[in-house]
């Protein structure tokens, strides 16, 4: 008998994603078409990164075996944590009061949630009016980063107040 791989014998796969396979098909010139009686073994397990065999054997009648094949996947992490800010990304804060971060959630497809994980970097001078840029930075196992930035304006208390009488000022037509 010979089988023929369906698809690539080289499959790379998303990790966290599902995998379908393609399958393979198996002809022998006295028996026919031996496709379904192809036994297939090995798996591929997509909660963790690496290379996975699935192994295809078929035998006619006879015993005869054919030529195993062999499709060779491997399972990859390409994809970036993704970080959610809570609160306003362009944030407005009154001088010479506390900066309480409002903070952030960060999750990956294959590592889960990374929350605790997440750096912050930059300066927030509560004492100075300006805008400061604080940025929010994680890495899932694999060396994939992902970054989100908030920009807080620190305003004198007048512009804050005339900014909030704006709002409720403010009638929808």
């Amino acid at each position: 008998p010979v089988i023929t791989l369906l698809g690539d014998a080289n499959v790379t796969v998303e990790a966290a994603t599902s995998y379908a396979d393609a399958g393979a098909t198996a002809q022998d010139a006295i028996g026919g078409n031996l496709t379904t009686a192809i036994l297939l073994t090995g798996t591929v397990e997509l909660n963790a990164t690496g290379v996975r065999l699935l192994r295809y054997n078929v035998a006619d009648a006879g015993g005869t075996a054919a030529v195993e094949k062999v499709r060779t996947v491997n399972v990859v992490d390409t994809t970036s944590p993704v970080i959610t800010l809570f609160g306003d990304a362009n944030a407005t804060h009154v001088i010479n009061t506390a900066w309480v971060d409002p903070g952030t959630s960060a999750t990956d497809t294959l590592d889960g949630n990374l929350s605790s994980q997440v750096a912050v970097s930059g300066a927030l001078d509560v004492n100075a009016t300006g805008n400061y840029v604080l940025t929010y930075s994680v890495s899932d196992a694999a060396g994939n980063d992902s970054n989100v930035t908030r920009t807080v304006n620190v305003t004198g208390a007048h512009a804050v107040q005339a900014a909030a009488n704006l709002e409720m000022l403010w009638v929808e037509p």
